[in-house]
């Protein structure tokens, strides 16, 4: 019984639930409808209230402006996100676990872990496509 009710928390814990509905065919991404809930599911346990970490806020109708365009309080010289680079957002280098600073994103019980490869990929799209709002 001890070990069922550890698996569950940790499931909690690592924002394990419904995959998300797919971004419909021809749409652009947009982080209201495809990341924000996304977002919502995987980091606002840790990144919301007065107590966020690295100051990021990602609440609801909230996370967007603290994401797009704004520098990174670990690496102040990279945003955390540059609509159409991936590679040059502090958050897709969190995300894959490559920064050079800080840790790899989201962080479970026993350290970084990886989100699942289709929301990596939905993330991915969007700052390719311009971080839209």
């Amino acid at each position: 019984m001890r070990l069922l009710a550890a698996a569950l928390l940790v499931a909690t814990l690592a924002g394990c639930g419904p995959s998300l509905p797919p971004v419909p065919p021809g749409e652009v991404v947009s982080y209201a409808r495809d990341v924000e809930p996304l977002v919502i599911k995987r980091c606002v346990g840790c990144h919301a209230g007065t107590e966020a970490k690295a100051g990021l806020g990602l609440e609801p109708g909230k996370g967007y402006g603290d994401l797009v365009g704004r520098p990174s309080t670990q690496a102040p010289n990279v945003l955390r996100v540059v609509p159409g680079d991936p590679e040059a957002s502090y958050l897709w280098r969190k995300l894959e676990g490559t920064t050079a600073l800080g840790k790899g994103m989201p962080r479970g019980v026993l350290g970084f872990r990886a989100l699942p490869p289709e929301e990596l990929t939905r993330i991915r799209r969007w700052i390719e496509e311009g971080a839209r709002p």
